[in-house]
């Protein structure tokens, strides 16, 4: 049985689908026949499409993503660290699909020129979620182990100098993506290495 909180975490997602239908079908009308539908890293246009083909092919893909992430969330009985990596992971990706459908809508409206979603914010900002939300649930394991005397194992590492480099690296990984003027995937890669180290 799913806890209320984790029913409701699950739910935001499709929040987010909502708002990306609202967003489709309130420009919908006012978009050419044929839009633009691929962009190069600088987000500059470089292929286009019909339009109902694209936002057909958008929406099926968030859809299903979103019925997967829900049924795999729906058999974590509680937020576990596997349950919260694919709770991140499902807000990422539905996350990524909006922001870069609100951007080709804007884009293809004549509103922006190049599509401007922050690809390496977004990842930045989930990956933070990511490492919070862990910090958050060891901490509670931690604390339930203590009141009920339970032992839990924990790993002890021998070398904090290799800890503080680590975190010297990613510090200054996550720092380049925000600092040089990237843009698109090669601002994503920095933050990506950041997160994982």
């Amino acid at each position: 049985m799913c806890s209320r909180n984790w029913r409701i975490a699950m739910m935001v997602p499709w929040l987010a689908f909502v708002a990306m239908l609202l967003d489709i079908w309130r420009a919908y009308d006012s978009l050419p026949a044929v839009i633009a539908s691929h962009f190069n890293a600088a987000g500059v246009a470089n292929g286009f499409a019909p339009k109902q083909p694209v936002f057909t092919t958008i929406i099926g893909v968030a859809f299903g993503l979103l019925c997967l992430f829900t049924f795999i969330l729906s058999r974590f009985p509680q937020i576990s660290g596997l349950g919260w990596l694919v709770m991140v992971a499902e807000f990422w990706g539905i996350g990524i699909l909006f922001g870069i459908t609100h951007g080709t809508l804007r884009v293809n409206l004549g509103e922006a020129k190049t599509l401007d979603f922050p690809l390496g914010i977004w990842s930045l900002i989930m990956g933070g979620a990511l490492l919070i939300g862990e910090v958050g649930r060891i901490r509670v394991a931690r604390k339930r182990a203590r009141e009920y005397g339970e032992l839990i194992a924990e790993e002890t590492h021998a070398s904090p100098v290799m800890g503080m480099i680590f975190l010297v690296i990613a510090i200054g990984l996550f720092a380049a993506s925000l600092l040089l003027d990237l843009h698109g995937p090669s601002q994503t890669v920095p933050v990506i290495i950041g997160v994982v180290m």
